[in-house]
């Protein structure tokens, strides 16, 4: 063993080939995304006079990196669509901290722990405008 020369080893090896091209394919499929999500919502739209609903699984959310909540955040600041309701469920506390922070400034976002209130929320305001 030599100890004149210490070193750290951390046991992996990060390898970046390939990052930059992955990055922009990635970015190729969000514009193509983007544009399927705005045809749908316009032809929502067209079809009931309202703007679109929106009911979100987060339950596989992982806690994400600041710069990743940074860039979510500067996203729903300016979105493609813009959602009558959106309902956003998750049992995970920290996940759905950092979306809450991320959608702050957007009052048609609600977050529940349960499915079915999630629903119900997104869905009463239809239930009460057939009733009436």
């Amino acid at each position: 063993m030599d100890n004149a020369a210490p070193a750290l080893e951390v046991g992996f090896e990060i390898n970046p080939t390939g990052s930059f091209a992955a990055l922009g394919q990635l970015e190729t499929a969000m514009g193509a995304a983007e544009a399927s999500v705005l045809a749908d919502a316009k032809r929502i739209e067209q079809a009931t006079g309202r703007p679109p609903v929106g009911l979100c699984d987060y339950t596989g959310a992982m806690i994400q990196s600041q710069e990743v909540i940074n860039a979510l955040t500067r996203l729903m600041e300016t979105p493609v669509v813009r959602s009558r309701r959106v309902a956003m469920y998750t049992s995970y506390v920290m996940p759905k901290m950092q979306a809450e922070r991320a959608t702050r400034n957007r009052p048609e976002f609600r977050f529940f722990t349960d499915k079915d209130e999630a629903r119900e929320w997104l869905f009463a305001d239809q239930d009460a405008m057939a009733a009436a």
